[in-house]
């Protein structure tokens, strides 16, 4: 067990903005997070955490995984001047929210379904599955119990029982699901090196993504979730309809009067993404 105290960090803020892949929810304060082939618990007590793995463990994967070096206080109080009248009690609402840097491949397909299914639970739900039916299955005792959970698949396992895609449950994603299976198999879609584009220029990252014919929606979840590059806008016809009932205002509208206020247009632009999950956060919660 590591102990450890963050500030501005809360679980169940990063939870219910519906950006948590696979977190499972055991108390408002406790989860249990699987990050490829690791899976930890995660308790908190105000400004203490406790993680049920080492210290070695937790700078190696989880610092990363939940982008601890980044202070997210600046972005709070950013966003949260704007305008003290609405957008400052919803910054207010998920205090210590912070942008999770999650697997590439995990994320592209997560994205696939979501594309369809307009849910973020639904995917959520579809990517548990994928893994129980060809994920790799392990085990973890953690606090003297007996964890079991399975890793999610690598492109070459779901081609390999592809069979599974003909179920009902899959058969309207089976086609995406393969091309994208298929062009990492065969070297056209690089993942290590679209992460290395995207340390260098987020506009060749984009680029290489649409030349391998991934959709704009996808594009911009890897982005966001998987490169953690935050001046992308998800979900705009989900929140259109919410900004227009709190700010009277299109979204477009919106964010164009929202950067006009801001006292940082440049810092506005470059971490919109922030802005976004406040906002999927306070429009949908945990649906």
């Amino acid at each position: 067990m590591f102990y450890i105290t963050i500030p501005y960090f809360s679980l169940s803020n990063i939870y219910n903005s519906c950006q948590a892949i696979g977190w499972k929810k055991v108390t408002d304060n406790k989860f249990i997070v699987i990050h490829k082939d690791k899976i930890v618990q995660v308790t908190q007590r105000k400004e203490n955490f406790s993680f049920s793995c080492s210290e070695e463990e937790f700078y190696e994967t989880w610092y990363d995984y939940f982008d601890l070096g980044t202070d997210y206080s600046l972005h709070h109080n950013f966003f949260r001047s704007i305008d003290k009248e609405d957008l400052m009690p919803m910054c207010n609402k998920c205090k210590g929210l912070h942008i999770l840097k999650q697997d590439t491949f995990k994320v592209l397909i997560y994205s696939i379904f979501y594309e369809k299914l307009k849910t973020f639970s639904g995917a959520d739900i579809l990517c548990e599955t994928l893994s129980q039916h060809i994920g790799k299955k392990r085990k973890k005792t953690i606090s003297g119990q007996v964890i079991n959970w399975f890793e999610f698949p690598s492109a070459e396992s779901i081609l390999r029982k592809s069979d599974i895609l003909d179920r009902n449950m899959f058969i309207r994603f089976k086609q995406d699901i393969l091309n994208v299976c298929n062009l990492i198999v065969d070297g056209w879609l690089d993942l290590d090196y679209l992460s290395m584009l995207s340390t260098s220029s987020v506009v060749n990252a984009r680029e290489y993504l649409e030349s391998c014919g991934i959709s704009k929606v996808c594009i911009k979840f890897v982005m966001i979730l998987a490169l953690h590059k935050t001046s992308y806008f998800i979900c705009k016809k989900y929140l259109d309809t919410f900004i227009k009932n709190n700010f009277c205002m299109c979204i477009e509208d919106f964010v164009d009067w929202s950067c006009k206020k801001s006292r940082n247009k440049g810092f506005y632009k470059r971490n919109i993404s922030y802005l976004n999950f406040v906002l999927i956060y306070n429009c949908l919660g945990t649906t």
